[in-house]
């Protein structure tokens, strides 16, 4: 199979997606993930030639993960939800699913480029 490697940016209006990670799946229904950078950037690399689809995730980055307590202790209060810090911002939800997220391309070369722009 064919394999090409696909870079651009992820962008939200006029604003890069300062993290997070996009997933893309090609003919081969694998998917493939890349880290989204401070700038927007991301690479993915080796993805099947073809129709592409593409999902983005971006929690917020100061999030605190609480545990889950064992069944027989009591739960544990979750500490309040740090405020967004730096150029972090949401994106909507429906980005995350492939299915909704409508971001499509089609891998015709061995490396290209695809600006992912995500709107309200």
């Amino acid at each position: 199979m064919s394999t090409g490697d696909v870079s651009g940016t992820v962008t939200f209006g006029d604003r890069p997606v300062t993290s997070g990670t996009v997933m893309a799946v090609g003919k081969d229904g694998v998917p493939h993930y890349g880290d989204i950078a401070a700038t927007g950037d991301y690479k993915i690399e080796k993805l099947p030639r073809g129709k592409i689809i593409w999902a983005v995730t971006s929690p917020d980055p100061t999030a605190a993960i609480v545990p889950r307590p064992p069944f027989d202790q009591p739960s544990i209060t979750a500490p309040a939800t740090p405020k967004p810090h730096g150029a972090w911002f949401p994106i909507p939800d429906r980005y995350t699913l492939t299915s909704l997220a409508d971001l499509r391309c089609e891998l015709q070369s061995s490396s290209q480029r695809y600006d992912i722009k995500l709107t309200e």
